[in-house]
């Protein structure tokens, strides 16, 4: 079976691995912590990362021919990408809220952002388009810095900084692979995203590191 994009695959599972073992070391670095929730939260949108980019990987790697079917006859591995993102999207937003916002607003916080969670899935899946995954993630990480900004301002909260930090690299990692810029032919502006992106879930991590 001929394996398409080898190196696209490879950069995909780089950031598959990283962030697996990051969510692992930072679930288990919550025992007895009072910020649990949003630590928790962080760990599994790690999770759910490494799915996207495990999902993303099959759908590169493999031919049209193989790969299974799934909603309206879409492609089952790109549309658990997409739903993967979202999650992660979800994730990131609702675990920085609650850790800077006081508990009055999380029933606010958790509604506004699960309606955002169900409208994306209902528009993505169908269609397939990663611009709405692009969109969807976008606006979380302008969340986690406004979120990140405030909890800063209230407390010079030690995540801020690392939050900021993994957005930043985040966006230009994505500035990056929108405008199809590569290295080489064999190595290409999905290849650099990947290479980039793999700081910025390194300083997620540290920033939920310090939630607690």
């Amino acid at each position: 079976m001929t394996i398409n994009e080898p190196v696209t695959v490879v950069t995909n599972w780089m950031i598959t691995g990283v962030s697996w073992v990051l969510a692992v070391r930072l679930w288990r670095q919550l025992k007895g912590s009072a910020r649990v929730i949003p630590g928790r939260k962080w760990a599994l949108a790690l999770l759910f990362l490494g799915m996207a980019s495990l999902f993303g990987g099959l759908h590169h790697g493999l031919d049209t021919s193989v790969r299974p079917v799934g909603l309206g006859g879409g492609d089952l591995f790109w549309q658990l990408t997409m739903l993967s993102i979202g999650l992660v999207s979800y994730l990131i937003v609702t675990g920085t809220g609650q850790a800077v916002l006081p508990e009055k607003w999380w029933p606010l916080l958790l509604i506004v952002s699960t309606v955002k969670l169900i409208a994306y899935v209902m528009l993505a899946l169908p269609e397939g388009a990663f611009y709405l995954a692009i969109l969807d993630y976008a606006s979380a990480m302008v969340l986690v810095v406004l979120f990140s900004g405030i909890g800063f301002w209230q407390s010079r909260l030690r995540a801020a900084p690392w939050m900021v930090m993994g957005v930043t690299i985040s966006f230009v990692a994505a500035g990056i692979q929108q405008s199809g810029w590569g290295l080489h032919q064999h190595f290409n502006h999905n290849d650099v995203y990947h290479t980039i992106q793999i700081f910025g879930v390194f300083c997620f991590y540290r920033g939920a590191q310090r939630f607690y």
